[in-house]
Parts: structure tokens; sequence; C-alpha cells
């Protein structure tokens, strides 16, 4: 059974050695890892062997996910889901609300996985990779519904106690304008 947890410094010989590991993380990564930048990253492991890494970086509501590889035999089997969910739960823990990435448009996996998980394509950034080759930019705007997604033994691996609080069931209620004039003050014509 390959289980998720967080990437340690130790990792960084066995996550360099992924096969399809981006040119920047491979430069990156032993900051990454020693936690000298505030990112998350998390291994996936399967017999002892990391079989697959993903890396994020934070703004206070955002997520992106900077890197996502896994190892070729084990590929088709759900690790992909499992490491970008748990990204996410860790994120929603820490308060973010959206995720974006970008993604090859000749990757074959990549883009449809994000899309069946709730990503939704923004553009294309022409030109993105080292090599010239294009990327689509993805968005998730509803973190806490894409954390939920996680697996709980991942979760409790990661030491992620509680996602996020459910959505309400309810409608949402927004005032309309007509409202907010109401509650316009009469005497210096300020809303509130």
């Amino acid at each position: 059974m390959t289980a998720l947890r967080r990437a340690t410094p130790d990792d960084h010989d066995h996550v360099v050695a992924l096969p399809d590991l981006g040119g920047a993380t491979r430069r990156l990564l032993a900051k990454d890892l020693a936690g000298e930048v505030p990112r998350h990253a998390v291994v996936a492991v399967d017999d002892g062997e990391v079989v697959g890494f993903a890396m994020e970086t934070r703004q206070p509501d955002e997520v992106h996910l900077l890197d996502i590889v896994v190892r070729p035999d084990h590929r088709r089997h759900g690790i992909g889901r499992r490491l970008v969910t748990a990204l996410a739960a860790l994120g929603a823990a820490d308060g973010a609300t959206a995720m974006t990435l970008e993604a090859r448009v000749s990757n074959p996996g990549g883009p449809p996985m994000y899309r069946h998980l709730g990503f939704t394509d923004s553009g294309v950034r022409p030109g993105y990779y080292q090599d010239g080759e294009d990327a689509f930019v993805m968005w998730h705007h509803d973190l806490g519904v894409l954390a939920r997604a996680a697996d709980a033994d991942d979760l409790s691996a990661l030491g992620v106690a509680s996602v996020v609080a459910p959505r309400p069931t309810g409608p949402v209620r927004v005032p309309d304008l007509d409202e907010l004039e109401t509650e316009r003050d009469t005497t210096t014509g300020r809303v509130g």
C-alpha cells in the first residue's frame, strides 16, 4: 500500500531521482525540504521507496501547485489524485481557499485528472516550460471541496486534524443593491 507523508531533507536524493521532475524543482529542492521556504511538500512511499512527490507554494488565500510527479510504474493508481488532495487539505488547513497550477498541454494524464477533481481551464501560457511547450493554467476555486476529497489515512499521516468545516447546505444570502442603499448614512452618504 502506498502511503503519503510530509517530505523531509532525507527524501532529497529519492525525489531528485524521480523521472519528469521539473528543473526548477530540482534546483530549489534542498531549501524547500529543509523548511527554508514556506511550502508544503509531500511524498508517496511504496515498500520504502519514494514513488511520488508534490510541492506547493502558498499565498495568503491560495495554493500554487508547483510540481507533481509519480514514477511511471506507479501511475494510474490514484497516487497523483491523493497528492493533489493532500496538498489541498494542507492549504485549506492554512486558510487557503483556491488552488492553481500549470500543466503541460502534451501531458495525457494530468489535465484530465485535474478536471475530474474540479479544476477548470483559465487559459494557456505560451512557451511556459523551458523547452518552449505551452501550459494550461487551471484553477480550483473551492479548496474546501477539493480538500474533503483527501483520504482520511493521508490526512492523519500528514497531521491534518480537521480539513475545513462543511459548506453550508442552504443558500447564502447576499444583500442586493437596494438593501445596501437603505443602509447608507443620510448625513455622510456612506454605506454601512
